[in-house]
């Protein structure tokens, strides 16, 4: 049921939702998976994304499959894998060149006969500790590399930045680690170069190069190259029109990251000409396309950082409408945090003085909420709210959680989407919880012992259950409580436990964990599973949502209420023991 939990709020005592699934439950908040960012920023440079797939090293000959197709392209291009990565670029051949004191890109008559115009080196290498700049000794790309291995080239070259940029290829001297990416780079510009102009090359193979070639030179640019800088801004202008669209993405990106240079340089306009270029590239992107997010949110954050709230709420406002809607929850969330941090100015203060029991009305509550809405409809805002309404149900304030709950259901109910998704899983959440009152409760479970324990040996006491996890210790904050009730009424209140740790928890760690908080009455054991499609089904049967959570049963073995942090409590086991003695 739980994808992420309920955690406290820094500033409070109530607890802030931050998303479920019918899923995996797992500790929360859920952050974006890291290689997703990285495969969006590693891609990006000033704003270009193309180029070759990023691979993850670490799923390099994941198979025979796999290892055997990699042997096959390291034989095409001579690649030598047992080379350490402080040596040239393993995926190119030739022996290094050291007959010049001069960094040239290439020398020699390969060079010579190429058509691809040589360049300047640009490699930096420090010498004995010094700062003295000599040259990089380089392998040179063979010359008769068809299509599909320089297409292959492309991709080792952004395996090689990856490394190089993430530490995983060792270089922990910074001036190390720039010259070898621009080693790499300057060879995955001149494969670019030379698959976008091959005889040989399909119209795919031919983007992919001109694609590489942008990317390339974004790199190199963002290096500091201004030769670099100067071809990049001619080659984006002349693919605007392409007709390949990723073509034409990837230099509407590039022109964004130079429009946001000249806001930094003070060029008068520059703020409306973000604004332009940002609905320009919205135009032609797809809510998968992260390094146009990417780029987006730079935009943004340099409007906000020069002072252009306007131009930095309308950029917020493209990268919401374009990608929060997104049925891949990371992207949503990834969207939401990029646009920038909405502002609970005007909500906060009522959520906080509702759940004190202070004066609210609905109509304000109400408002309130639908400012919020109004103002950015995006999936943090749905945990915002789901999360006021679980607090506000919690205080007993019924009608303000029902107004809540109402607006999710009225302004989410997509399913496609992942944003109206936890909106509606939000929504029935509650209706369990509504309409497990009154229900008996008699579960076919073991204890965490693996003993058997009937229910119903407990009928004629209040039995307070509350769900616990190792993972959580918070989940038994209120144990101290929940103890002091049971020692005030010893005849009448009893407790038991419901654990909700994965499979393959052993009943000796379960023990020991008891042991250490002080667990002192049997609990029930209902695995959680992180491949089922409903992970727990009590926990779904109950609504279950947030920890701490602790189920209150009548004397009959009946659901009587839901306590959600403990507030009430009290209140409710004096009600239902008022009641057994009126009976």
């Amino acid at each position: 049921m739980i994808d992420r939990l309920l955690v406290r709020r820094p500033s409070s005592n109530a607890f802030r939702f931050v998303g479920f699934n019918t899923g995996v439950w797992r500790a929360a908040p859920g952050a974006v998976p890291r290689n997703v960012m990285l495969a969006a920023l590693a891609s990006v440079a000033i704003g270009c994304g193309g180029g070759g797939p990023i691979k993850d090293p670490s799923a390099e000959q994941a198979s025979p499959a796999a290892g055997q197709a990699a042997a096959d392209s390291d034989a095409a291009l001579h690649v030598d894998r047992s080379a350490s990565l402080s040596e040239p670029l393993p995926v190119v051949t030739g022996e290094p060149d050291t007959a010049s004191a001069t960094p040239l890109w290439r020398t020699g008559p390969a060079a010579e006969s190429s058509s691809v115009p040589i360049r300047t080196g640009q490699t930096p290498v420090t010498e004995g500790g010094g700062k003295v700049q000599v040259a990089s000794p380089q392998r040179r790309l063979k010359p008769d590399l068809t299509p599909p291995q320089l297409l292959t080239f492309l991709a080792e070259a952004d395996q090689q930045m990856h490394r190089v940029a993430t530490g995983a290829a060792g270089f922990f001297d910074e001036d190390e680690a720039l010259a070898k990416m621009r080693e790499v780079i300057e060879q995955k510009l001149e494969a670019s170069q030379r698959l976008a102009a091959h005889p040989d090359a399909d119209a795919g193979q031919q983007i992919e190069g001109q694609r590489g070639e942008l990317q390339s030179l974004s790199h190199l640019a963002s290096l500091g190259d201004l030769q670099s800088a100067n071809e990049l801004e001619q080659l984006a202008a002349s693919h605007l029109e392409s007709e390949d669209r990723s073509l034409r993405t990837d230099s509407r990106m590039v022109r964004l990251g130079f429009a946001i240079e000249t806001l930094r340089h003070g060029k008068a306009g520059a703020a409306e000409a973000i604004t332009a270029q940002v609905d320009d590239l919205s135009a032609e992107v797809s809510d998968k396309n992260l390094p146009a997010m990417v780029v987006m949110a730079q935009a943004r954050e340099v409007l906000e950082l020069y002072g252009y709230d306007e131009q930095a709420r309308r950029v917020r406002a493209v990268i919401i409408e374009r990608f929060a809607d997104s049925e891949d929850p990371s992207v949503a969330q990834l969207a939401a945090e990029l646009a920038g941090s909405v502002r609970y100015d005007a909500i906060e203060p009522l959520r906080a003085a509702a759940v004190a029991g202070e004066s609210v009305s609905e109509s304000q509550w109400r408002q309130s909420v639908s400012q919020l809405i109004e103002a950015s409809s995006d999936i943090m805002t749905v945990r915002y709210l789901a999360g006021a309404a679980l607090e506000l149900e919690a205080a007993e304030r019924i009608e303000l959680a029902d107004a809540t709950y109402q607006l999710l259901e009225q302004n989410f109910s997509d399913p496609a989407v992942a944003r109206d998704r936890e909106a509606q899983m939000a929504l029935a959440a509650r209706e369990a919880r509504r309409s497990v009152i009154g229900r008996t409760f008699d579960p076919e479970l073991p204890t965490i012992d693996g003993s058997s324990l009937p229910f119903d040996s407990f009928r004629g006491r209040v039995v307070l259950m509350p769900f616990w996890d190792t993972r959580f210790p918070d989940s038994l904050q209120l144990l101290p409580r929940l103890v002091a009730i049971r020692k005030a009424h010893a005849d009448d209140v009893v407790i038991v436990g419901m654990n909700l740790d994965p499979e393959g928890v052993s009943p000796r760690d379960l023990q020991d964990f008891t042991d250490q908080v002080g667990i002192d009455f049997p609990s029930y054991r209902s695995e959680s599973s992180p491949t089922a499609a409903v992970a727990n089904e009590v926990a779904q049967r109950f609504g279950l949502v947030s920890l701490p959570f602790t189920v209150i049963f009548d004397a009959e073995g009946r659901v009587a209420a839901i306590d959600l942090g403990g507030q009430t409590l009290p209140g409710t086991v004096e009600r239902l023991l008022e009641s057994k003695t009126s009976i």
